[in-house]
């Protein structure tokens, strides 16, 4: 039995235009606002399913686009690492000709110098006298040094020279830089050796001038004699405040 006011039953009135379902109540439509009819009711209203979305279909068009595009981007990543500096490898600069290294490489060792030739360490020249007489020299130093006391304190090197003039025949000569020999009027000798042969006393004077650091030694022909066939030549004499000191030569290669 149905109460007075109340409609005998519910439901609702389906929109003939976009299918929706409205109150029963509704003349027209809530989404579209076309009429509705009279009379027409839906117990169990439905909505119409709705409908599937599908994507559009791609086109050969787009992918060709993303193609390009992405080669495009290559190109470019491509260029850039190009532009950099290539590093380029480096050689060894000893293996290198004209490496600074190279001539001066302490691996190797150093060249062997040839020995000097006999007879270089040997001065020779020539000169003429006030009178325009022709002289010759020959001048070797002394391979040790001599270090005096004050006043003539110093390293200083012996001088053996060999010196022949016109008329003069062969003088030898011993003579230092600075100091004094000691060598009396009457006696003054030098002891000499050879090689290693025995000593040999020789006399000697000095100078004509007295200057002391200056002795010609007497017997020369036969000192010089001596001296072609000798390699060292050791002079000792005595000097003023030091004593004893002797002198070595090398008078290898002595060409006379």
């Amino acid at each position: 039995m149905c109460m007075a006011g109340t409609p005998p039953f519910s439901g609702y009135k389906t929109c003939r235009n976009c299918a929706l379902p409205n109150p029963i109540m509704s003349n027209f439509c809530s989404r579209c606002g076309a009429s509705l009819p009279d009379g027409v009711l839906d117990l169990h209203p439905h909505y119409p399913a709705a409908p599937m979305i599908t994507p559009p279909p791609r086109s050969r068009a787009g992918f060709l686009v993303v193609g390009l595009v992405v080669l495009v981007a290559f190109v470019v990543v491509i260029g850039i690492f190009s532009s950099l500096p290539t590093p380029h490898p480096t050689t060894p600069q000893a293996e290198t000709n004209d490496s600074p290294a190279q001539a001066s490489d302490t691996s190797r060792p150093p060249p062997i110098s040839p020995p000097p030739a006999p007879g270089s360490q040997w001065d020779y020249s020539t000169d003429e006298d006030n009178m325009g007489r022709k002289r010759s020299f020959a001048v070797v130093t002394s391979t040790n040094a001599l270090d005096f006391g004050f006043p003539y304190s110093g390293i200083q090197y012996g001088r053996l020279t060999i010196r022949k003039g016109a008329g003069h025949g062969n003088e030898v000569i011993v003579s230092i830089e600075k100091g004094q020999f000691l060598c009396g009027i009457e006696d003054c000798t030098v002891n000499i050796r050879f090689d290693d042969g025995q000593i040999q006393r020789f006399t000697a004077v000095p100078p004509s001038d007295q200057s002391t650091t200056v002795l010609f030694i007497e017997e020369a022909s036969s000192f010089v004699a001596r001296l072609r066939r000798a390699k060292t030549v050791r002079i000792e004499a005595t000097f003023y405040q030091e004593g004893a000191q002797s002198l070595d030569f090398n008078v290898d290669g002595f060409r006379w």
